[in-house]
């Protein structure tokens, strides 16, 4: 039976304690969390007296598209300089996303497109919206129990998105030194396997935290975030 990425992810963020929460930016954005609470939407975790939780839509998936449509040869890193020319709030354009998690059944809108924005402001706003899913997942998550810390990894998890998240969310995010954190947990599973640890709580408190970024100081997001929500419940948007 193999070991599921996500699954993988939290082991190799770390992730042993209640409250302990990981976002990992790949092909989906993968944002789960350990809970002793027991939910219609939960599931056992590796920690013993511990479930999780997650939601993972694909967002991911989107950048990836948008980064093919707009960034010269498909250069994810000019895409996010178009991101970062533009002002916070992309002077008023946001993206909204819903379907499921798969490409097909993905649309996207744009909401408050005029003649004065450019690829910039699109580029933006999807991080922006990117930023703006996380904090709604952290604040579904608290409803069951409050973030300790929350670890960011996977290839989306550049130095820019990730403090554009620490400032929408307004939590400081820890990176491991390892990023590639499904790989490092799938092999921590394997060192536990084979006796180098005692159990995966063991394995995982070995993970080090690189760095912890912090947000700034930008109370413009939370009157954003409040319109992304009133933009996603108007266009039915389902992730």
């Amino acid at each position: 039976m193999a070991l599921g990425d996500s699954l993988a992810a939290m082991i190799g963020s770390g992730a042993v304690e209640e409250g302990d929460m990981v976002d990992v930016a790949g092909a989906t954005e993968v944002m789960a969390m350990l809970v002793k609470e027991k939910t219609p939407h939960s599931y056992p975790s590796y920690i013993s007296g511990l479930n999780m939780i997650s939601i993972s839509p694909p967002l991911g998936l989107i950048h990836k598209w948008l980064v093919e449509k707009i960034s010269p040869n498909s250069d994810y890193m000019a895409f996010e300089r178009l991101a970062e020319d533009a002002s916070p709030g992309s002077d008023g354009l946001m993206f909204v996303a819903q379907g499921s998690k798969t490409m097909k059944d993905v649309e996207a809108s744009l909401v408050s497109l005029s003649f004065c924005h450019g690829w910039n402001h699109v580029a933006r706003s999807f991080f922006e919206a990117v930023a703006y899913e996380l904090r709604r997942v952290v604040e579904i998550f608290e409803q069951v129990t409050k973030v300790r810390r929350i670890v960011s990894s996977g290839g989306g998890a550049t130095r820019f998105v990730t403090k554009l998240k620490a400032t929408v969310v307004g939590k400081p995010f820890q990176i491991p030194k390892i990023r590639e954190t499904a790989a490092l947990g799938a092999a921590l599973t394997a060192a536990t396997a084979t006796g180098l640890f005692k159990n995966l709580a063991e394995a995982a408190s070995s993970v080090k935290i690189a760095e912890t970024i912090h947000g700034e100081n930008q109370p413009i997001y939370d009157e954003l975030y409040r319109q992304y929500l009133a933009s996603k419940n108007r266009l039915g948007a389902d992730f």
